[in-house]
């Protein structure tokens, strides 16, 4: 999507996440704050956000790594300076995830890409922060966050399905050999198994739940 604020889950698909849910036991791993995806799907469901440094269950929230509060006033300060970079990179979108910084640029000329990786990759050096590259995002995360790690940590050995489209879903297979894991969409990836898009993802989901 061009814009964040437009990619949200629609109707059919909370009407599938609540039937899956309801039969099968089902956490939500996203990039996004606790806070934004807690808007979107309510308070009901597991959540693993900001891609494994916040886990979000029974009502009580857990970090997962010690250092969240510290980069989120790291992060805080990043985005209240960042009036330059959105002068010189229009249609840009910089947003603050209290412990990660998200760049947009769905909304910008894809020609100044380059350069804004550039300047992306040098705030990260001066904060001491990773940088990772998703659809239309360059994004600032604590080191040593990632799905992966965040999964087999709260799987505790238990077997799983793992599903995702993302290049930081990438982390989540290749740190869970052992589960079953599915790529959606035709990019490379570590996963077994690979389904097309999303309407397949949905569709095996029906299945699944229609079986039990």
């Amino acid at each position: 999507m061009p814009r964040p604020s437009m990619a949200v889950p629609d109707s059919e698909l909370k009407s599938l996440l609540s039937g899956f849910a309801a039969k099968f036991s089902t956490t939500v791993i996203t990039g996004r704050s606790l806070e934004s995806i807690l808007g979107f799907l309510g308070p009901s469901y597991s959540y693993v956000a900001m891609h494994g440094a916040v886990y979000y269950h029974n009502g009580i929230v857990e970090e997962l790594i010690g250092s969240v509060q510290e980069y989120s006033a790291l992060t805080a300060e990043i985005v209240s300076s960042s009036g330059t970079m959105l002068e010189h990179f229009p249609g840009l979108l910089i947003s603050d995830k209290k412990g990660g910084v998200l760049y947009h640029y769905g909304s910008m000329d894809h020609a100044l890409l380059p350069e804004l990786a550039k300047a992306v990759e040098s705030a990260g050096r001066k904060a001491g922060m990773e940088v990772y590259r998703g659809k239309n995002v360059l994004e600032l995360r604590i080191p040593g966050v990632n799905k992966g790690t965040a999964i087999r940590k709260i799987r505790n050995g238990k077997p799983a399905m793992i599903a995702g489209d993302d290049a930081t879903d990438e982390e989540a297979f290749s740190a869970n050999m052992d589960a079953l894991t599915i790529h959606i969409g035709n990019s490379g990836t570590a996963a077994k198994f690979r389904l097309s898009d999303f309407r397949e993802m949905r569709y095996l989901m029906q299945l699944m739940i229609d079986q039990v």
